[in-house]
């Protein structure tokens, strides 16, 4: 008996040893936030076979933070801890069934954002729009080729002309001045602006009737108000130098080459430019011109009677504003251009008379007309104080020209015998300078404002 009762206790005891070594080992933890060590609830917990990535088991976080992964057998897993908003974490393990439960202890969760990118709202900008007294258009909602200059656009735009002389009207009024952020540029010459300035800087064109110095200083219109272009620069070249350069050449050896640069940083301007062509565009108006028309001769129609011709001119600018404080800023411009006109032109009339007889005229023409201008525009604006502003304004120009024309002409009979001959030539010199220099000042009394201007100035031309 005692044999058999031996016998039983050995087998319920090789009974219950598999089932103690099939219990696996419980294995702990608390997931909190980086930083805060705030408990996080609800995040996923998942323990990962390291052979094929298969889940042994998962649970979620409690209240507390706290999970409890349980009878995890030995061997090699991979800890995946994961929330949302927050970087996953990830754990090598390695159970022995030495410890149970396996404390991992506080498991930190990182903040995982990601700052999103500004929402942009894509649509299209009216062509023109009216603010008040300024009538502004988009640039970007008319199409120019690569390379286009300012004038290419100004064609484009509704309202506005601009003639084969590069004069700009818009709505019928003159363009007397082109501003760049409020800036004056090359002064009262807006085909330097037109011809030169690449159409793809530009932002918006505004068009607006501005006060003269004394009305914005005074507060009373004086009537001396001028319609002017002003362009605003896109943003992305406000911070830095920009320009182009471009060259060409074509057939019956035509030419043409200009260039520009460009620094725009914050309130501060500078421009250098120049250009040479035998295509007839000058890039300057030619100061010459308009000095000495109307002084007898020629001068004012160039070509005279030999018509426009071909004109090879070159030309180069310097145009800067710089503010040095608040309180003062100058800027200004020099500039110099020469142009050489070539013309010739040939006619042959016949003239038919009563009595069946006829007559034949022959005429030929041919004139050349140089020029050299050189002009210099300085602006200083100056306010010692909140009351006080105080305005220079000297400017120079001198033109040196010279002009040659010559005609030969015959009137033949019908039988072609000589009835007359005639012969001419023209010529003249002329050359002149301008000086000038404006001086403004203004102060506020109360609410009175006492102003106060000073202009000399002197002329000479000589014409031979």
């Amino acid at each position: 008996m005692k044999s058999g009762r031996y016998f039983l206790i050995l087998f319920l005891i090789l009974l219950t040893m598999p089932a103690y070594a099939q219990k696996g080992v419980d294995i702990t933890g608390t997931v909190i936030e980086e930083g805060t060590n705030e408990p996080i609830e609800q995040a996923t917990v998942r323990l990962l076979s390291v052979k094929d990535s298969s889940m042994i088991g998962g649970v979620a976080t409690s209240r507390n933070g706290g999970f409890v992964l349980k009878n995890i057998k030995n061997g090699s897993y991979l800890l995946h801890v994961s929330f949302v908003g927050f970087d996953p974490l990830y754990q090598p393990l390695r159970i022995t069934g030495k410890n149970n439960p396996v404390k991992l202890g506080k498991l930190a969760l990182a903040d995982g954002a990601i700052l999103l990118g500004e929402a942009v709202v894509i649509g299209k900008a009216p062509e023109v729009t009216v603010r008040n007294d300024t009538m502004e258009y988009n640039a970007d909602s008319y199409k120019t080729t690569e390379g286009s200059m300012l004038e290419d656009l100004l064609k484009k735009m509704p309202g506005v002309e601009v003639d084969s002389e590069g004069k700009i009207t818009v709505n019928g009024k003159e363009i007397k001045k082109v501003l760049i952020d409020g800036k004056e540029f090359f002064s009262d010459d807006p085909k330097v602006a037109s011809k030169n300035l690449p159409s793809k800087m530009i932002d918006k064109v505004q068009v607006l009737d501005k006060l003269s110095d004394m009305a914005k200083m005074t507060g009373f219109d004086d009537g001396e108000e001028e319609t002017v272009i002003n362009l605003t620069v896109k943003p992305g070249m406000k911070q830095g130098w920009f320009g182009n350069a471009f060259a060409g050449y074509g057939s019956e050896d035509r030419y043409e080459g200009n260039f520009m640069v460009n620094r725009f940083i914050n309130n501060d301007q500078l421009t250098l430019m120049g250009g040479i062509n035998n295509t007839n565009n000058m890039g300057f108006s030619d100061l010459a011109s308009s000095m000495f028309s109307g002084m007898g001769g020629p001068r004012g129609r160039r070509g005279g009677g030999a018509g426009n011709g071909i004109t090879t001119s070159g030309n180069i600018g310097l145009n800067f504003s710089k503010e040095f404080n608040p309180k003062l800023t100058v800027g200004g411009n020099l500039r110099y251009s020469h142009s050489d006109n070539d013309a010739i032109s040939k006619s042959n009339r016949q003239n038919i008379l009563p009595g069946d007889s006829t007559s034949f005229y022959n005429e030929n023409n041919n004139s050349n007309t140089r020029s050299d201008n050189v002009a210099a525009d300085l602006r200083m604006e100056w306010k010692p104080d909140s009351l006080t502003q105080i305005i220079f304004r000297p400017s120079f120009s001198y033109s040196d020209s010279h002009s040659r024309e010559g005609s030969t002409f015959n009137t033949l009979s019908g039988n072609r015998d000589t009835v007359n001959i005639g012969e001419s030539e023209y010529l003249s010199d002329g050359s002149g300078y301008n000086l000038n220099a404006r001086l403004e000042f203004s102060r506020k009394l109360n609410s009175r404002t006492c102003f106060q201007r000073i202009s000399v100035g002197r002329t000479k031309r000589f014409l031979q």
